[in-house]
């Protein structure tokens, strides 16, 4: 896959397979990732050219100005790339911190975005599970990788650092720099102008979104991104319930399946087996639709 340099940020580009393309998918990786993670599940969507974002920061786009490392310069940054490369239709889907950057993106270019995709995202206000994104530092994942992955993983033995196909992409020349991660949480945190912008942006979303979510995500409180999605227009919600923080690292078949029925416009179901919490699952979603 070939990384495609940029004056406005960097991304990498797997252009269709098949000769019946059914559109373009805009992937925004999360906080302390690489694009990579999202390879263990980019097999199943041949159809589509796909663009890999790579956040500043993170190993693949420099750092140009500090001052920059906040989500609003991010979606600015992909705005402006989205408008160089003449995207005129596409889908989004952004994970963690990704998600809200996608958020803004959708409610910043309507009439671009045909569907939007968030995984497990980031949300505005108060998440009182986000203190626990200092165990994703670098300084502390190396002292207590065991800590920083049980954050993260249901099943911590399975994640993109020990996975063959994304273990090559986890080299020296590709980490991240601690003061960039940092000077990124703080913003995340604590910034009322980030704040701001994603609560505009998550309470005004009229494209049809998708929200899929972790009921044992150590990171993002389900329930809370439910109700903080609750007022876009069309609102479809699915919750893994054997995954952690990533559900397409540790159930890429089931993630594909849910992402591809729904840009095909199936029926986005809960599976037999995440009914034994089917009373509390629709609970989230009747609340979410209020």
């Amino acid at each position: 896959m070939e990384l495609i340099k940029n004056q406005h940020i960097n991304y990498f580009f797997e252009p269709a397979k098949s000769e019946n393309k059914k559109g373009n998918i805009i992937f925004i990786h999360g906080f302390n990732a690489l694009p990579s993670y999202f390879y263990l599940v980019s097999d199943y969507f041949i159809e589509y050219d796909c663009y890999f974002i790579c956040l500043p920061g993170h190993g693949y786009t420099k750092v140009v100005n500090e001052k920059d490392l906040n989500p609003i310069s991010f979606a600015d940054a992909i705005i402006n790339l989205i408008h160089e490369l003449d995207l005129k239709k596409f889908y989004l889907l952004g994970h963690s911190l990704g998600g809200a950057i996608a958020c803004m993106l959708a409610e910043a270019l309507i009439t671009r975005v045909e569907k939007l995709i968030v995984v497990c995202p980031f949300f505005y206000g108060f998440n009182k599970k986000i203190l626990g994104a200092y165990a994703l530092l670098p300084w502390f994942a190396r002292k207590h990788p065991d800590k920083a992955l049980k954050k993260i993983y249901f099943d911590y033995r399975n994640n993109f650092i020990t996975h063959p196909k994304t273990r090559p992409e986890i080299t020296p020349s590709s980490q991240n720099k601690e003061k960039y991660l940092w000077k990124l949480l703080l913003n995340m945190g604590f910034s009322s102008e980030t704040h701001k912008r994603l609560k505009y942006a998550q309470s005004n979303l009229i494209v049809p979104t998708l929200l899929i979510n972790s009921k044992n995500d150590q990171l993002i409180d389900y329930k809370t991104a439910a109700k903080k999605l609750a007022k876009t227009k069309d609102l479809q919600i699915y919750t893994f319930y054997k995954s952690g923080h990533i559900p397409f690292v540790e159930e890429p078949d089931l993630f594909a399946k849910v992402v591809l029925d729904y840009l095909n416009d199936r029926l986005v179901e809960q599976t037999q087996n995440e009914e034994v919490e089917e009373s509390e699952g629709d609970f989230i979603e009747q609340e979410a639709n209020e």
